[in-house]
């Protein structure tokens, strides 16, 4: 009987991240649970990104086209051509297997570009993003350092470079580490992949705004009277307060006055700080017990 391996994508980055950070997301994506249709904004983005990559690639000359209807061909397809020296790949395909935590995974990964250089390949991305570093879109960062560790386990050899064009139209270079940091986060997005049960993530109006499972979410949070609908919990706040037990409202209350809810401490950067004067925004809400 064959056993079913674990897939993890240079995708799961941007779950994870896009619109904003989301463990949650991670797990119901990875158990395909009904998102949203994309709304018209995502659409016309969508569709500029495209032309966007489509445009830098009638820059690059005579390519070759390595999509495939199956993923095992296309990373076939890619391994002949990088053989054969061809100068621009569209859309090659690289898959590895490797062990993470114990477990074994196959890891994928889709860039748009890989182009000749000398012996080697560059392997560039087209992304709309206007500011590529680790402060705006960690993803992509991720992604690409993925794709560079995939190319070196497939080719026996690191890429020539990383790039990435941008939405300024620029051509921004991403150092390659050997693949440490994505491999990193990987590992922690297949924990969550492999939770028996959703974890916990405290909603949040800017938060979840353009996710896909909003509604879901938001309706859920609302039916459990979720602790992050309280006035002055912010996230930080919210997931402290879950991991003591405090899942709602009324468990709040129950617990806590302003006195020793400003004594609870939550992460703040690599430290921790007591939650002090945000504690105020309760005083009203704690002297009423029997909302």
């Amino acid at each position: 009987m064959s056993t079913v391996i674990m897939r993890l994508t240079a995708s799961d980055f941007a779950s994870y991240h896009r619109p904003t950070r989301c463990d949650l997301r991670v797990f119901l994506r990875h158990r395909q649970e009904q998102e949203a249709e994309p709304g018209p904004y995502e659409i016309v983005l969508r569709r500029l990104g495209l032309r966007h990559e489509r445009e830098h690639l009638a820059t690059l000359g005579a390519f070759a086209s390595i999509s495939s209807a199956s993923l095992d061909e296309q990373v076939k397809k890619t391994a002949d051509a990088i053989e054969r020296k061809v100068p621009v790949l569209y859309q090659p395909a690289f898959l590895a297997v490797e062990k993470i935590s114990g477990t074994d995974v196959e890891i994928v990964g889709v860039p748009d570009f890989l182009i000749l250089d000398g012996n080697s390949y560059v392997i560039r991305d087209s992304k709309m993003a206007l500011r590529i570093d680790e402060e705006n879109h960690p993803e992509i960062l991720l992604q690409v350092q993925l794709y560079g560790w995939l190319y070196e386990k497939s080719c026996g050899a690191a890429p020539r470079g990383l790039q990435v064009y941008a939405g300024t139209g620029e051509i921004v270079t991403i150092p390659y580490d050997g693949g440490t940091a994505a491999l990193r986060e990987l590992e922690r997005l297949l924990t969550l992949k492999q939770l028996s049960t959703e974890p916990y993530e405290p909603v949040g109006w800017s938060k979840c705004l353009g996710c896909g499972f909003t509604d879901r979410c938001w309706s859920k949070a609302e039916q459990n009277g979720d602790v992050a609908f309280v006035y002055g919990v912010d996230q930080s706040l919210a997931r402290t307060l879950y991991s003591q037990g405090v899942r709602s409202r009324r468990d709040l209350l129950a617990r806590f006055d302003v006195a020793s809810l400003s004594e609870v401490r939550r992460p703040y950067g690599n430290r921790e700080q007591r939650d002090g004067k945000a504690a105020e925004p309760f005083r009203s809400s704690c002297s009423d017990r029997t909302t």
